[in-house]
């Protein structure tokens, strides 16, 4: 290994954990925007699963209210 005089000791070591906590802290952010992203699909999921139980719903007693009438019940 050759020695640099102009160097720090642990310049090198230094840069390293920069990067690392700068990689970290983008992983983090990262991380936080995907789940940010799934819960507001989730949530647009969940609506549209709403309004097709409401629809469903009212198509069923539309059906039984037709036999009801029907049938004379």
């Amino acid at each position: 290994m050759h020695s640099d005089n102009n160097r720090k000791p642990n310049g090198d070591l230094e840069c390293r954990v920069v990067r690392i906590e700068s990689s970290s802290t983008h992983q983090a952010e990262t991380l936080k925007d995907f789940k940010d992203e799934t819960r507001r699909n989730f949530d647009r999921v969940h609506a549209g699963v709403r309004i097709l139980t409401g629809m469903l719903f009212t198509v069923v007693l539309g059906v039984f209210a037709l036999l009801a009438k029907v049938y004379g019940a």
